[in-house]
């Protein structure tokens, strides 16, 4: 075996050892699109989760959400809003949120852009 040989075999030794623990890393900790180390995002709490409550009911489309950690980022700002109560749907890249006061398509798009999304489409 000549020098070369066996630097190449050490570094791909070296780089198959940094992939492996990262792979375990992200199995023992949970990962995401975003960068989140958490499998699961706790959720915010809403005061009142009485549906009939809520006289306002709103279906937004939401932009830029790839995993399960946005559409919780997503629901969560929009439910610590006060007076609203939302379910996010990945799958729709959509919300509907119901409101006890009448909101519009500006109010909406300030939080879920502050969460770091996009407001796609907005209906009533």
């Amino acid at each position: 075996m000549n020098a070369s040989t066996i630097i190449t075999a050490a570094v791909l030794a070296l780089l198959c050892a940094i992939a492996a623990s990262g792979v375990i890393s992200r199995l023992k900790n949970g990962s995401s699109c975003c960068g989140t180390r958490s499998p699961k995002m706790k959720k915010a709490e809403v005061a009142d989760k009485d549906k009939s409550h809520y006289p306002f009911s709103y279906r937004i489309t939401i932009g830029g959400m790839k995993c399960a950690s946005c559409a919780a980022r997503v629901e969560n700002a929009l439910n610590k809003t006060s007076g609203t109560f939302a379910e996010v749907s990945l799958p729709d890249n959509s919300a509907r949120v119901l409101s006890k006061t009448e909101r519009t398509a500006e109010d909406f798009s300030k939080t879920i852009s502050a969460a770091g999304y996009s407001l796609e489409s907005f209906s009533t």
